[in-house]
């Protein structure tokens, strides 16, 4: 039997065909997950996360897209919606900007907003029939024009009129996904066969990072001096990770999986999904397959496909940004997990101040597992009943590591 896994996020679909496996993933300890689903809204997804800020967009029951801001909760959410425009969705955030597009005047235009509708900016370039931005950092904002019929990764610095064609010659297609330290990340087609690529500002710059014997290829974000993406290799999409060159490709793809693509990163984080039997699942990466982590299972109640699209990390919290497929409710959910970082997870009561680790840490995992909390489950067990002694042992031998 054969499975179809189409659509990663935004603007390009992702398919991989392969047998159905089922795959063991394990979550660690002490996730939380919030839901940011609006109330009335259809629908709502989470695409980007930098610092306490999370952008997507919610789908209201007149079908009409708007782009959408959070700050870690549902009661926080902004409606960045322009006036006038009939469909508006945000991609990314970054140092209080956020990226995307708006329909106005039946044409997208790629978009930036500084936390309100009435911010709006309007990037399209004059000559272009559509243009949307999916990524920024730093005062830049990358994502696609199309010109001539063509898509064109494109470039600015927060206006129309600084608009940087980055599409290489002799490409047929290409479109920037995401930027980190002045470098900007997407795919190039070339001969019919979409490439990943890294670019330094201009189109003369760009790097070809597809690894051989692959049949595609896209990067989809950057961050630290890493890209992150998939590469396919036959018909099943790999999730990939990048240094700079073709030659540092590092593939992710668990074993038993059907496909993986990974979708952003922070650091030594990638976030993205990995295809099952059991469908979707979000998912969490260290640099290498064997580091997985199936977010999925953090998730309190039935739910379906989910998938991760970015990570943020503040020092002391990992977040990540998504959304889920909530079956009793029928829709998607935007979602945002949490833990403590790595090398402190017995921190259970999330204190700030020396020592980080102290009684009231083993009082906090005592009252959750008295209350049936799933973040109680410190050793990741699948098989009832979730929570038992080993849990102890488990949050014991987490304290006596101690924070590194």
């Amino acid at each position: 039997m054969a499975s179809l896994m189409c659509g990663v996020r935004r603007s390009g679909a992702v398919c991989a065909v392969g047998a159905l496996v089922e795959v063991a993933g394990v979550a660690r300890a002490q996730w939380t997950v919030v839901s940011l689903h609006v109330e009335d809204a259809i629908d709502s997804y989470a695409y980007g996360t930098w610092g306490a800020e999370q952008a997507g967009m919610v789908r209201l029951e007149t079908q009409e897209t708007h782009a959408s801001l959070w700050s870690r909760t549902a009661g926080s959410w902004v409606d960045l919606h322009p006036i006038g425009a009939t469909y508006s969705e945000a991609y990314g955030t970054f140092g209080g900007q956020q990226v995307g597009w708006a329909e106005v005047g039946f044409v997208r235009r790629a978009s930036l907003w500084s936390g309100t509708a009435a911010s709006w900016v309007d990037l399209h370039p004059v000559g272009a029939t559509a243009s949307d931005a999916y990524g920024n950092e730093g005062g830049r904002q990358v994502g696609q024009a199309v010109v001539g019929g063509v898509s064109h990764a494109s470039l600015w610095q927060g206006t129309s009129g600084s608009w940087v064609d980055l599409h290489p010659a002799g490409a047929t297609r290409s479109i920037a996904f995401g930027a980190s330290d002045g470098r900007q990340v997407g795919f190039a087609e070339i001969a019919g066969v979409p490439r990943a690529c890294l670019w330094s500002g201009t189109a003369a710059s760009w790097v070809d990072l597809h690894p051989p014997g692959a049949v595609s290829s896209m990067a989809f974000a950057a961050a630290m001096g890493k890209q992150g993406g998939f590469v396919q290799f036959g018909s099943t999409a790999h999730a990939s990770l990048w240094s700079g060159t073709a030659a540092s490709w590092v593939d992710l793809q668990p074993a038993g999986a059907i496909a993986s693509v990974v979708a952003g990163l922070w650091g030594e984080w990638q976030v993205g999904y990995v295809l099952t039997s059991l469908g979707r699942r979000a998912s969490l990466w260290s640099g290498t397959s064997s580091s997985w982590e199936d977010l999925s299972t953090a998730l309190s109640g039935d739910w379906g496909d989910s998938y991760a699209q970015s990570v943020f990390c503040d020092g002391a919290t990992l977040w990540v940004a998504g959304h889920g497929y909530r079956y009793d409710q029928e829709r998607f959910e935007a979602l945002l997990w949490s833990r403590p970082v790595h090398g402190c997870e017995a921190n259970c009561d999330g204190s700030t101040t020396s020592p980080l680790l102290n009684v009231i840490d083993f009082i906090c995992f005592q009252n959750k597992y008295a209350a049936g909390d799933p973040t109680a489950n410190c050793d990741g067990s699948t098989a009832a009943p979730i929570l038992n002694v080993n849990d102890f042992v488990c949050f014991s031998n987490l304290f006596a590591a101690g924070c590194t």
